[in-house]
């Protein structure tokens, strides 16, 4: 118990130290999700769109998740809004 709370500490001060750290972000969300802390990861994962918003693979990532956790319209806007930034 000890290790994975020294772990999350450490997750959360990378996260704080790099917001906008892709590699950081992938890892973070690895583990939270490993612990069961869905919510944990899913914020993660936003949060490091929010920085990067550019991100093709973010944004896949991100609407993956979304739509896995039943969240299909916001996961359909994410889509829309690539659709609307690049028209092809």
């Amino acid at each position: 118990r000890g290790e994975v709370e020294s772990a999350r500490a450490k997750y959360e001060a990378c996260l704080a130290e790099y917001p906008d750290d892709e590699l950081v972000a992938q890892r973070a969300v690895a583990f939270f999700d490993a612990q069961g802390e869905v919510d944990r990861a899913t914020a993660v994962l936003e949060g490091i769109f929010d920085e990067r918003p550019d991100s093709l693979a973010l944004r896949k990532a991100l609407t993956d998740r979304l739509r896995a956790l039943g969240r299909a319209d916001e996961a359909l806007e994410l889509l829309k809004a690539a659709r609307d930034q690049d028209p092809v």
